[in-house]
């Protein structure tokens, strides 16, 4: 059963979901669909398949770039958790730091 509320809110969310495929979902279907092409943006298209995959894993600026990547999302993944105890670790002396540490969950040594 379908109460007023349930169109409402169909109807307000419609335009948001419309404009994020348009502009999210359907570029990326996009790409990833021209990713397993050889194409210069004029020419015909030539299926490669996984032709360009292969060629991107053996290239070792690749690795080296993908692998600074997964080093900064780490550190991205973790920083929220240490961020408001980070003063406590840079400056132990700050009387207060030392007050924040012992009101805090977390306890220096």
């Amino acid at each position: 059963m379908r109460t007023r509320h349930g169109s409402a809110t169909v109807i307000l969310l419609a335009p948001a979901c419309l404009l994020f495929a348009l502009f999210v979902i359907y570029p990326l279907a996009r790409g990833i669909a021209l990713s397993f092409y050889d194409w210069n943006g004029v020419d015909a298209k030539v299926w490669v398949g996984l032709g360009n995959y292969r060629e991107l894993a053996a290239d070792p600026v690749f690795r080296t770039a993908l692998a600074n990547n997964l080093r900064w999302l780490a550190c991205y993944a973790v920083a929220p958790a240490l961020g408001s105890r980070w003063p406590c670790f840079s400056v132990s002396d700050c009387a207060a730091c030392a007050s924040f540490a012992r009101s805090s969950s977390w306890r220096s040594s």
